[in-house]
């Protein structure tokens, strides 16, 4: 486990059933950003679930702790929520990436280019492993565009990376950096899986990647829900 990384990365459970966080396969991935006690993750995975019932579990301990989250704001248009966990900001305890905007690696770019190396950590579920611990995910960018997702009652629409690495369920919310020289920086947030199928003669090929949300299009947003949970 990286230190570094751990600190600033969590486990997200729904308790609406009155189970235990950790007796229970977890939602999702959740990272702390531009603050402490602000965290972000995917907003599917938040779907029909209130704040209420929303558990943060911080494994970097030797015994897991769990937190309750105060607020959810969910973002407009992109997948992406954020959590207020105001017992955390209070803490010394907790990391936070900042956002890492295309500017600071690659000044003549207004995006990060196609075939850029990119990794991902969370807590994917891979097979029927418990306790879950996390991964990290290595890949790179295989394409960039405006994705849309979800169904009528709740429609997403955000620039995205396709990155070239499976897309494991509890993936969701995970933060993806440049590289490892760059993990203080999140570039995205996995928000969801693009499937392929190809058909060549009488053979099937079965791809699913994961895709992320770019970051730097909603760091406004991001920064005034972190200005707003700091009063």
């Amino acid at each position: 486990m990286n230190i570094e990384l751990a600190k600033r990365t969590f486990m997200l459970f729904d308790t609406r059933d009155g189970t235990i966080p950790g007796t229970t396969m977890p939602i999702g991935t959740a990272f702390g950003i531009v603050r402490p006690g602000l965290l972000l993750t995917a907003a599917h995975v938040l779907r029909d679930i209130d704040s209420r019932s929303l558990r943060v579990v911080y494994t970097y301990c030797r015994k897991p702790v769990c937190y309750r989250v105060d607020k959810v704001e969910r973002h407009c248009k992109a997948d992406v929520a954020a959590l207020v966990v105001r017992e955390m900001a209070a803490s010394q305890s907790f990391d936070h990436f900042g956002i890492g905007f295309p500017s600071d690696v690659y000044p003549q770019y207004s995006d990060f280019p196609l075939a850029e190396e990119v990794l991902a950590y969370g807590f994917p579920m891979v097979g029927c492993e418990k306790p879950i611990r996390p991964r990290m995910m290595k890949g790179h960018i295989q394409a960039e565009y405006q994705h849309t997702s979800g169904d009528a009652s709740c429609r997403y629409k955000y620039k995205a990376y396709e990155l070239s690495f499976p897309a494991f369920p509890g993936l969701s919310g995970a933060p993806v950096f440049r590289d490892w020289n760059e993990r203080g920086l999140a570039i995205g947030i996995v928000t969801d899986r693009i499937s392929y199928i190809t058909e060549q003669g009488q053979h099937e090929t079965k791809a699913y990647l994961a895709l992320a949300a770019a970051l730097h299009p909603i760091a406004d947003w991001v920064r005034r829900i972190g200005r707003q949970a700091g009063k």
